[in-house]
């Protein structure tokens, strides 16, 4: 498995899709994007931090690494501010926004 940075699938390995989710209230609908690449979708996740983050104290923003079928969040941004969590590594809250 890899972070956000690169796909992760070799020969062999179940593919990685990353994706990230807005909504506007935490069991509302969702707007969602999908990508191969973890870059892509971290500069997307960022994007959306900015301009959806501080629409709403209800916002709820993630990035989530999904392979073979299993999904993490690797990210997630609420009013409170962001945590991040690294595979394998358990959760580290209050790092900020890279913004």
């Amino acid at each position: 498995m890899t972070g956000p940075g690169g796909s992760g699938a070799g020969p062999g390995q179940p593919a990685v899709t990353y994706r990230v989710v807005l909504q506007f209230e935490e069991s509302g609908p969702a707007v969602t994007g999908d990508w191969a690449s973890g870059a892509t979708a971290l500069r997307a996740y960022r994007a959306w931090v900015g301009l959806y983050g501080t629409a709403s104290p209800a916002v709820v923003i993630r990035l989530i690494e999904e392979v073979g079928g299993r999904r993490h969040v690797l990210r997630a941004w609420t009013a409170q501010g962001e945590v991040e969590t690294l595979p394998g590594h358990g959760g580290r809250q209050g790092l900020g926004s890279d913004r």
